[in-house]
């Protein structure tokens, strides 16, 4: 769907079972997008223990070229990772803590901005902290 704007509602579901009886009523919201947005972006485990893999999950509104950039304290690049993503919803990608500037991920405070862009160049970003101990 495309040059609809950002959507924003909750379908509410009421059901009878076979005796007429109401049973609780169910909300489900929901975003319809015409732009890449990313939403609970997530680490696990975090804190990390230097030598773990880490687990970087989000939500992705549309299908997205993905561009992850983790900052040192010091504001120092020390890891990126391109990918491609097919599909909305729920994304996870995995990490083993290898930096791009050599050598594996130490104790301290990171930051972890991630960049979508989708097919047609719209772009929304995500930063979240990372510790390690």
């Amino acid at each position: 769907i495309r040059n609809v704007g950002s959507i924003n509602g909750t379908i509410v579901i009421n059901v009878d079972d076979i005796n007429q009886n109401q049973l609780p009523t169910a909300y489900i919201p929901f975003l319809v997008a015409s732009e890449v947005k990313i939403s609970d972006l997530l680490f696990y485990p975090n804190p990390l223990t230097p030598g773990s893999n880490l687990k970087i999950a989000f939500n992705l509104t549309q299908p997205a070229d993905l561009t992850f950039y983790l900052y040192n304290a010091l504001g120092r690049l020390v890891w990126i990772y391109q990918t491609s993503v097919g599909t909305l919803g729920y994304q996870e990608v995995d990490w083993d803590g290898a930096l791009s500037v050599g050598g594996n991920i130490g104790s301290g405070t990171y930051f972890l901005k991630l960049l979508a862009v989708d097919a047609n160049g719209n772009r929304s970003t995500a930063v979240s902290k990372l510790a390690v101990f």
